[in-house]
């Protein structure tokens, strides 16, 4: 009786599959960094800027009163958080966006890596704009909505909803102006 030592493999496989992986480092292969937000010139007509005004909701601030406020010379927002819940909430759903994505362009050969950024890209704007949506609370002031009263004429159904008295929801802005940025590099990195 012969004994054989050793072991024999067909390499077309292999082969194959670093080809696909070379076509999809070149497809892929630049560093890119995907970002959800504001853009640093988004600004309210009033002129402030839509991240500076997402930075004082997610954390409060203590701020110059309004000239109409009489007697005080500083107001509190209190803190609404809705950028750290909803990173806390989702950030493994965008990763294994981007991972199943990797995964398809193996054997996809139109899948860039732009277009994998792309689907958790918009997938993060959605859920942000979601995470404001569910903003409830701590509840508006009486003055802040005095001022939206004084500004906006609420219809009986968006009274009885309580849009007047929704946080975030005044002009709707900070909600539609959410972007994505899929930009070259990795910050902090120095190549």
């Amino acid at each position: 009786m012969a004994v054989k030592s050793g072991f024999g493999a067909n390499l077309d496989g292999l082969e194959r599959l670093r080809k696909q992986l070379k076509s999809m480092d070149n497809r892929i292969g630049q560093e890119l960094t995907l970002t959800a937000g504001w853009d640093e010139n988004c600004r309210y007509p009033s002129g402030e800027y839509a991240a500076d005004v997402a930075v004082i909701q997610e954390y409060g601030a203590i701020l110059p009163a309004p000239p109409d406020m009489q007697g005080k010379s500083t107001v509190r927002i209190p803190p609404r958080p809705f950028i750290r819940p909803c990173i806390a909430k989702n950030e493994g759903k965008w990763e294994h966006i981007i991972a199943h994505g990797l995964k398809q362009a193996v054997t996809d050969e139109s899948l860039t890596g732009e277009k994998i950024l792309l689907r958790a890209s918009l997938t993060m704007v959605t859920d942000l704009k979601a995470s404001i949506n569910a903003v409830d609370s701590p509840p508006l002031s009486d003055y802040t909505i005095r001022k939206r009263h004084e500004k906006n004429r609420y219809s009986p159904e968006a009274l009885a909803l309580g849009y007047d008295r929704k946080p975030l929801q005044d002009t709707g802005y900070l909600l539609g102006s959410i972007t994505y940025f899929v930009r070259p590099g990795i910050p902090g990195k120095h190549n």
